[in-house]
């Protein structure tokens, strides 16, 4: 699949505050549109270190919550009180105030297999009426995004715009933790992607990934970034 010129927009910023304040309020303005369009709104989002300030900002948003439905992008095999875990992040820093009182769909599940964790969690998650109206993702220093790694074994299948499934497990090899990620069929059934790059360190990574000649197992975000059915900004740190 070629990128859409059109579906690529990038919004440099030269202080991380000012970016997150800007990502912070599209994503309201697009979960407040989603409201009034159909009466609710869903929303999935990533873990790690990007997205923090972003939740931050969002919980002190007076935001319609109860009509609001949130879910994991990915989630590491972890307990939500393992201090590894997407979960317990979202709980410490989204789901707070107001905003506590959001559906909340977790993708972990305890006592149960990853395999199992993954089919309780895609059953649920057909369930929703997708498209998501936002989706909140980042990218890591090998070019990753949700848990597509480079090096995972499922790579092919998570990737695959004809997957079914909207929940899959990954298994990277040189990142700790195995995965429960979304798919890339599930997050391209979406009305709108957020990227966030914040920090000098993973700019050259994002460059090469905007280029045409890098396959998209070696650099999966080029996956969102190459693409012509869903409109991607990119917040970006110069």
């Amino acid at each position: 699949m070629q990128r859409d010129p059109s579906m690529l927009s990038e919004h440099s910023f030269s202080h991380p505050d000012a970016l997150f304040d800007a990502a912070a309020e599209q994503v309201a303005e697009q979960l407040e549109r989603a409201i009034a369009q159909r009466g609710l709104a869903m929303l999935a989002v990533s873990g790690g270190k990007s997205p923090e300030a972003l939740f931050l900002r969002l919980s002190a948003m007076l935001l319609p919550w109860r009509r609001i439905q949130i879910t994991l992008v990915d989630e590491r095999f972890v307990p939500p009180d393992h201090a590894d875990s997407n979960e317990r992040l979202v709980r410490e820093t989204l789901l707070q105030g107001r905003a506590a009182q959001a559906h909340w769909l977790p993708l972990y599940q305890p006592g149960i297999s990853i395999e199992a964790a993954a089919q309780m969690a895609d059953e649920a998650l057909q369930q929703w009426p997708l498209p998501f109206d936002a989706v909140v993702l980042g990218m890591g220093d090998d070019g990753h995004t949700a848990s597509w790694f480079p090096d995972a074994d499922e790579l092919s299948s998570l990737l695959a715009l004809d997957n079914t499934k909207r929940v899959a497990v990954s298994h990277p090899k040189k990142a700790p933790h195995a995965r429960l990620t979304l798919t890339r069929a599930a997050v391209l059934n979406s009305r709108l992607i957020q990227l966030l790059i914040p920090g000098a360190n993973k700019q050259p990574v994002f460059q090469r990934a905007r280029q045409d000649a890098a396959p998209l197992v070696e650099l999966p975000v080029r996956a969102v970034l190459h693409q012509d059915r869903v409109p991607v900004h990119v917040y970006r740190t110069q």
